[in-house]
């Protein structure tokens, strides 16, 4: 496993953490400002600077390294439980070990799965792929597309950072597709639309990411046009967290959904039909998981919540949770 990350792990066993919010008022000019460039080299420093301080500091505890070895042989051990993922009629897993430091993306049958020793298959081996490229790639994921489930849009990321590569694989011939979707690092979003479309939010460019540097603009991307030729489909406020987008593939229809993020307690939601993107009657701070079982949506609502109905209106109470056909969400 990563030695800094078992390092920060046996840090926070040995050290109690004191926090103090303290807000500036409007008044008071805020000396750390300069650091909200999270990435400029002046902040980079003032982190690495503060990183080492730290270890150098904490180290010299005598249980430092008792607890970095315990960690690493709990991280490193093949006995944990292979959590598993369901794509199509295989059953995919993440796994890190010793031998796996960057970690394997693997599948294995039903019925071998259910066995005591489970007999994988490699997809993609990150430690052969950062080795080959040059490069220390961290999994970010995959979005594969139903019902289908051959082509994956994959995540990687650089060292665990936040922005990462999306390249589209095949899990058939367990290869990167040459020509296919692939987008430049950044903190990117996308989403399967149709097996030749994809939702993509990413840097398109000055003005196009958020002041928490997500994207802003999702755009409808065709397969075998360049990236510049993607038709803007929603544009959210610089000033929220980001514009996200996702689908849901309920055998019969897939029902694509946008959301503005306006900040971590509140969003507003949109669904994108035959070209046209509608807002759903829900509150914004209720929070929606969208189900493929028969389509349906169950929402935790915090504030009260005039959910419209025909000419009566349905009121959910503060603090509920509801559930109800998308249908009548959509239709609303």
């Amino acid at each position: 496993m990563n030695a800094r990350i078992l390092s920060l792990l046996a840090i926070v066993c040995l050290a109690p953490v004191r926090a103090v919010a303290q807000q500036p008022s409007p008044q008071q000019d805020d000396p750390f400002a300069w650091l909200e460039d999270v990435e400029g080299q002046r902040s980079m420093e003032w982190v690495h600077a503060k990183n080492a301080a730290t270890l150098a500091a904490l180290t010299q505890s005598p249980l430092y390294q008792s607890f970095y070895d315990r960690i690493k042989q709990v991280l490193d051990s093949k006995d944990k439980i292979a959590f598993p993922e369901i794509i199509g009629t295989s059953l995919y897993n993440f796994w890190q070990d010793a031998e796996h430091e960057r970690g394997i993306w693997r599948r294995t049958s039903w019925s071998s799965y259910a066995t005591a020793t489970p007999t994988w298959e490699t997809v993609i081996d990150l430690d052969s792929l950062s080795k080959a490229e040059g490069v220390t790639w961290s999994w970010g994921g995959a979005d594969c597309f139903e019902p289908a489930s051959r082509r994956c849009l994959i995540g990687l990321s650089r060292g665990g950072s936040d922005a990462h590569e999306t390249r589209e694989f095949d899990l058939t011939t367990k290869t990167f597709v040459t020509g296919g979707f692939k987008l430049p690092e950044a903190k990117a979003r996308t989403a399967w639309v149709d097996d030749s479309t994809v939702f993509v939010g990413t840097d398109f460019g000055p003005g196009t990411m958020t002041t928490s540097g997500y994207p802003r603009v999702v755009k409808l991307w065709k397969r075998g046009t360049p990236l510049a030729a993607a038709t803007t489909l929603f544009e959210a406020p610089a000033d929220h967290v980001g514009a996200f987008s996702e689908n849901v593939d309920a055998g019969d229809h897939r029902y694509l959904r946008i959301i503005d993020g306006i900040n971590f307690y509140e969003s507003a939601q949109y669904l994108y039909d035959r070209g046209t993107v509608v807002k759903i009657d829900v509150p914004k701070d209720g929070t929606s998981i969208w189900c493929a079982i028969s389509w349906s949506s169950t929402c935790a609502i915090r504030g009260r919540w005039a959910a419209r109905r025909g000419r009566r209106g349905h009121w959910s109470r503060r603090r509920s949770l509801t559930f109800s056909p998308a249908s009548a969400i959509c239709n609303s």
